[in-house]
């Protein structure tokens, strides 16, 4: 299932995105994704582009009974002018390890891991950032500094925010190994209809209502066999995360930079069925801090706390206010935030 809708208006206009949109993709082109992904074990010296996201992949196997999930692992960065910055890292499958980096200024930075898990600790390496040469890279979305009810990059440009929604972005080319061609076509295609913001989510299920009986097996992606969880979504393992859908959106997100587009990452949806574990407990941190350190290097990423906050019963103001602060206290880049409203803005005017 694919639902658009446009933001930015009183009203909302709902249509289904059928096969126009998909009928020249050539299944298994290659992505336009663009991440530097360096193995820290063949060279600790990285080269990126301003703003561009660098993965320095680490490599160490835990004993079985671990769950690399629950190990702390991160890197200290040291920029040119002396700033630092304590970024998160994440495992990443089988033994990989990822520290992911940008920077928004040129010059060289060093850094040293740190980790609960003694052999991903303490090891060291340089990234020179060089001057941004592409187009569409400006830097992440901040507040005008002049202007405090308007956005600019951080190079300065103004910036008008237009959104779409694409509820099921995350599901286009989840069985697809060697690219994201359906993914790319309808990003393109968004952006070339004057969107710059695609409002999306981590992980969706299903929707409560009636859909068309008329559209093709092939454009459903409701329901899928797999979750943002170990398992299912029907018989979720909150142990556990599911890699590939994870490795999937980091494709996504990262085709969006090129483009130009803005990915508002919604990390909870209330309304799409999914079988989410309790809040404040282990599962719903687990899930929530991969989230923060998985995607903060991105500069093209606004972080939404849950579509609907308060409208399905699943929360209430301390757990949102508690998840905005976690946000915070671990996002080195400070992404914007926002919550999907349903009351939470008129409810916690502060």
């Amino acid at each position: 299932m694919i639902i658009g809708k446009t933001h930015g208006h009183r009203g909302i206009f709902w249509f289904s995105l059928a096969a126009a949109i998909f009928a020249s993709v050539a299944i298994g082109a290659p992505s336009i994704a663009s991440t530097v992904r360096v193995e820290h074990a063949q060279s600790s010296e990285i080269e990126v582009e301003q703003w561009q996201v660098a993965d320095i992949c680490f490599r160490a196997t835990l004993e079985e009974s671990s769950n690399p999930f629950d190990v702390e692992f991160g890197a200290i960065y040291i920029g040119p002018s002396g700033q630092r910055m304590k970024i998160p890292g994440f495992f990443d499958t089988g033994d990989r390890w990822i520290s992911r980096f940008s920077s928004n200024v040129v010059g060289r930075w060093t850094f040293e891991t740190f980790s609960s898990y003694p052999p991903l600790s303490g090891l060291r390496g340089t990234v020179d950032t060089t001057p941004n040469t592409r187009e569409n890279q400006r830097g992440a979305l901040v507040i005008d500094p002049n202007h405090p009810q308007r956005f600019v990059r951080e190079d300065g440009s103004p910036h008008f925010l237009l959104a779409f929604e694409l509820d099921w972005l995350f599901a286009l080319d989840y069985d697809n190994p060697d690219g994201i061609p359906k993914s790319e076509r309808i990003l393109r295609h968004v952006r070339d209809h004057g969107f710059n913001h695609v409002v999306m989510n981590v992980y969706a299920y299903d929707v409560g209502w009636p859909i068309a009986q008329d559209v093709p097996p092939r454009y459903f992606y409701g329901r899928p066999e797999y979750s943002a969880f170990g398992g299912t979504n029907q018989e979720p393992n909150f142990s556990t995360l599911n890699a590939k859908l994870f490795q999937n959106l980091d494709r996504v997100v990262a085709t969006m930079q090129v483009l130009g587009l803005q990915a508002h990452l919604m990390i909870y949806v209330w309304n799409k069925q999914v079988n989410w574990p309790d809040m404040y407990s282990a599962g719903d941190n687990r899930y929530f801090d991969h989230v923060i350190a998985r995607y903060q290097a991105f500069s093209n990423v606004t972080w939404d706390v849950s579509k609907e906050a308060l409208d399905y019963g699943r929360c209430d103001i301390p757990y949102i206010n508690e998840r905005i602060h976690r946000i915070r206290s671990q996002d080195a880049f400070a992404r914007l935030i926002t919550v999907h409203d349903y009351e939470y803005n008129s409810r916690e005017a502060a």
